[in-house]
């Protein structure tokens, strides 16, 4: 959920942030490059595309950093834009493919789909599927989540839930039993032997008892109405995201672009709804583990 804390771990690992307390240690040999928001404003102005990338990769040919702007989508004149034209999209896309010439063995990005389209995002996946050093990021775009992520960590009512797979697996496994935080288990309280519980004690148990069935059986149709609504959006997403990949669908004029803009209200509203449903599924395991209200 926005706010948990997910750009806060990045900062502190980055060293960018100090630590209220435990402790960081990276091992001697870990060359590390953190990729956030703000590294766009560090993209010179007045440099062009292949000026910005020479700055950084001196040692490398012109045709070696061409072909690597070619992966992220800058090919022929493009190179030849100057920083200060590009859009938010192609700024991004830059620095990324900057970040590539030297990436160290210990990358960390921040919603580093943000502004990509979806060609982008895909150049982006390649090229990290081609990188074999370690890769911490937050993102809310489940695509580039189950694409690229071999663990995925979840921050939920302040605490870290991880599991191996991807993002899909790791929300099916969120929904099962076994993957409620681990908590201390309470000690069973101990009755003195002369203490007997009276009818009353026993009716004020049962309505407890009842009262939270009650919470939690709200709270389970809840998230089961919200993972409806994700799927629902889902299919809808992969539906334009399939006739956005199909070359016919450009052959009609403007249908490209409107396609785009759904595209977009889509991913938006799927992700007010994961966070919902992120949401819902940490109160849900909060009401499974309280105690009864006996008050």
């Amino acid at each position: 959920p926005n706010g948990c804390g997910k750009s806060t771990l990045l900062k502190i690992v980055a060293g960018t942030l100090s630590k209220d307390d435990g402790g960081l240690d990276l091992g001697q040999k870990v060359v590390l490059h953190y990729f956030a928001q703000h590294v766009l404003e560090t993209l010179t102005s007045g440099r062009t595309v292949l000026e910005e990338m020479q700055a950084w990769g001196s040692s490398k040919s012109p045709g070696e950093l061409r072909s690597l702007l070619g992966i992220f989508q800058f090919s022929g004149e493009d190179v030849f834009k100057r920083v200060d034209v590009l859009s938010g999209g192609e700024k991004t896309r830059l620095a990324l493919a900057r970040l590539m010439l030297d990436p160290g063995n210990f990358i960390l990005l921040d919603e580093p789909t943000n502004h990509l389209d979806l060609p982008a995002r895909e150049a982006l996946e390649d090229a990290l599927a081609r990188y074999d050093g370690t890769l911490l990021f937050v993102s809310h775009d489940r695509y580039f989540i189950n694409k690229v992520a071999t663990r995925v960590a979840g921050l939920t009512g302040g605490k870290l839930k991880i599991h191996d797979g991807g993002y899909d697996a790791y929300r099916k496994w969120l929904t099962q039993p076994a993957a409620e935080t681990v908590v201390e288990k309470k000690a069973e309280p101990v009755e003195h032997p002369k203490a007997k519980r009276t009818k009353e004690d026993k009716k004020v148990e049962a309505t407890a008892r009842n009262e939270k069935g009650r919470v939690v059986r709200a709270a389970k149709g809840k998230v089961s109405l919200l993972e409806q609504a994700v799927t629902d959006a889902e299919h809808r997403l992969d539906e334009i995201e399939a006739r956005l990949a199909d070359p016919a669908t450009f052959k009609q004029e403007g249908l490209g672009k409107s396609l785009g803009e759904k595209r977009k209200s889509i991913q938006v509203e799927l992700s007010r709804l994961n966070r919902e449903w992120e949401s819902a599924v940490s109160r849900l395991t909060e009401m499974e583990n309280a105690e009864p209200a006996t008050k």
